[in-house]
């Protein structure tokens, strides 16, 4: 019976120091606790995937955030050093499912697998 119990507070303990590690977060600072960015390192040999996400934001992101439909959000997207000032949030919020924002539908995964690469080598 003894030998239970001292299993079972380790157990406890265990379960105890899993849950903090986790529920921790980042604990680097970073505001909003989440430390992983959504940019990735710049692949060798991806100009065609780049070419391929500069045509998202220019098919699906300028829908709204262009001077001609009102700048949703402040946001001229058409503007290459907008685009790169915000590279980190706009895919942060795509991966959020954020944006494209409703009634639009969501991008495709092929397309969110574009538009990383392409923000990630701005």
């Amino acid at each position: 019976m003894k030998m239970f119990s001292i299993r079972r507070r380790y157990g406890v303990l265990a379960l105890a120091t899993l849950a903090l590690v986790v529920g921790c977060g980042g604990g680097d600072g970073d505001e909003d606790g989440d430390s992983q960015s959504s940019l990735i390192e710049c692949p060798a040999d991806s100009a065609d995937q780049q070419a391929r996400g500069a045509q998202v934001i220019e098919t699906r992101c300028n829908s709204c955030h262009a001077p001609n439909t009102g700048m949703q959000g402040g946001y001229d997207f058409t503007d290459a050093a907008v685009v790169r000032e915000n590279a980190e949030k706009m895919m942060s919020e795509v991966d959020a499912g954020e944006m494209p924002a409703p009634p639009s539908p969501a991008l495709e995964k092929s397309a969110v697998d574009d538009l990383r690469v392409y923000l990630s080598c701005l």
